[in-house]
């Protein structure tokens, strides 16, 4: 944790001065830990054997997503696309691959799209090729064993903070007028979300970290690599935080977050309280802070982990509720 933290600062420093090296300092970081978790992965086979597709083209330049349902085939079956997280500029479909597994051979059909990294993309580029993934999705789910009007969206970090301002764009048209993003998706289609430490409020890093200089940069720097700008407290926060679009009609939630990822306190738990607030169907999976060895960021990911297992396990139960026989899609 010292390590990482003196790392953090270093990052931090660089960033005033050469915001482009720091970000790709701060992606070398998230790659390191996808290699790691991808190295764990391997040894987790799924329940039961999974077919891959790997290289889909969807329709934006060179992007690709892979996809991932049951070898046994049958009837098309929920599907899940599930964006990839790394602080909008880190990451790649293949670091989800560990988790599409365990999901497809619990019985789903899965989709991992890429979207452009940050800096090179910024807000709102990377939601629309998303929408775009999903475009492709509705009308080719089934060639990957996927019902188009059975769909959960997932992610990982910023992974749910990109799948939960899609849901919310979907279900809400004040969303839409807003951001001036159109809806990727039909309201009832969207059946539910699943959410691993996500970002769901980002104007709130603002007041967050005034005490804490090392973490304020860091943030500021992703915020300059995915919004141009540094500033906690820029306006296109609030357009990209899911706390801010969603609405009563924001789909059935599945949000988790470990203890020891300090987001968790300040985003995820916040998110659930906002969304049962509106009256949404909301299932969490927290632990207690004094729960040890302590939970990190993403912890979902780390299959070494039997909390890792459990949390797949209950996300595999909650699709299953909120896609099987037939919900109401809002859950209300």
């Amino acid at each position: 944790m010292k390590r990482l933290a003196i790392r953090i600062v270093v990052l931090a420093a660089l960033a005033l001065a050469f915001p482009w090296i720091a970000a790709y300092g701060i992606r070398a970081l998230f790659v390191h830990n996808d290699h790691v978790a991808l190295e764990i992965g391997e040894r987790y086979p799924p329940a039961k054997p999974v077919r891959e597709w790997n290289g889909i083209p969807y329709g934006v330049g060179e992007l690709k997503l892979n996809a991932f349902a049951p070898e046994s085939g049958g009837p098309v079956r929920p599907l899940v696309v599930w964006i990839h997280g790394g602080g909008w500029l880190s990451g790649s479909r293949a670091t989800i691959t560990p988790v599409a597994k365990q999901l497809a051979g619990a019985g789903f059909a899965v989709a991992v799209p890429d979207y452009t990294l940050a800096p090179t993309a910024r807000y709102p580029e990377s939601t629309r090729e998303l929408s775009t993934a999903l475009a492709y999705l509705s009308a080719h789910a089934a060639e990957y064993g996927g019902d188009a009007r059975r769909i959960i969206l997932a992610g990982d970090s910023a992974g749910a903070n990109l799948a939960g301002s899609l849901a919310a764009l979907a279900t809400n048209p004040e969303a839409v007028k807003k951001t001036g993003i159109a809806a990727p998706l039909a309201a009832n289609v969207v059946r539910g979300t699943v959410f691993d430490c996500g970002l769901f409020d980002l104007p709130r890093f603002d007041a967050d970290t005034r005490e804490h200089l090392a973490f304020r940069l860091f943030f500021g720097e992703l915020f300059w690599a995915y919004f141009g700008s540094f500033s906690l407290s820029q306006p296109a926060l609030a357009l990209a935080s899911p706390q801010h679009l969603a609405s009563a009609a924001f789909p059935p939630s599945f949000i988790t977050g470990g203890n020891a990822d300090k987001l968790t306190d300040v985003q995820s738990k916040p998110f659930a309280d906002r969304l049962r607030s509106l009256g949404v169907r909301t299932e969490t999976l927290f632990y207690p802070d004094d729960h040890s060895p302590g939970l990190k960021h993403e912890y979902v990911r780390n299959l070494d982990r039997a909390e890792a297992r459990t949390a797949l396990e209950k996300i595999a139960a909650f699709i299953r509720s909120v896609t099987e026989p037939s919900p109401v899609p809002n859950g209300h």
